[in-house]
């Protein structure tokens, strides 16, 4: 399974393969210099040749972190049940939403249970900010219906309803 991993020294690129097949590409932050003359690994793939090469062939690669698959996994599947449920409204089939919607729930509990956040924090966050947002609404929105020149009358304007 591919995989980048980003710092501030280097991008390494992960395609599945090992080292001495090309499977790992190291590429230097733009605008720094080429590797040392004494470097004796080839370009791999596109792009600038002197910002890529090959790890020394003896050199073991380890697997990318189980963590890292778990999260490419999680992600992917969280993204295709979000594009799916995207697709179902679009097309107006609400029994898809439903299904997808709730399937992409599921997915975020297994990201947030991955990550070690407890679900029911977020849930609170969500009522919290649900909260907040049917305050903005109730002010926005007086019950009074006091007419001063066919204008409603409103002692305090809140321009905007949505969740903060």
């Amino acid at each position: 399974m591919p995989g980048i991993l980003r710092s501030d020294t280097a991008t390494l690129t992960w395609t599945g393969k090992t080292a001495h097949d090309g499977g790992m590409t190291v590429h230097p932050p733009h605008g720094s210099a080429p590797p040392p003359a004494g470097d004796t690994g080839g370009p791999t793939g596109p792009g600038p040749q002197h910002h890529q090469h090959h790890q020394h062939p003896d050199a073991t690669t380890p697997a990318p972190p189980p963590e890292g698959r778990d999260i490419t996994r999680l992600s992917r599947r969280a993204g295709q049940h979000a594009m799916n449920c995207t697709a179902a409204y679009i097309a107006g089939q609400n029994a898809a939403i439903a299904e997808e919607s709730a399937l992409f729930l599921l997915a975020l509990e297994d990201i947030w249970a991955q990550q070690g956040l407890p679900p029911a924090e977020v849930w609170t966050e969500l009522t919290r900010r649900l909260e907040v947002s049917n305050l903005l609404h109730r002010l926005n929105h007086p019950p009074y219906s006091s007419k001063r020149n066919n204008r409603a009358t409103r002692p305090w304007r809140i321009s905007t309803s949505k969740i903060p």
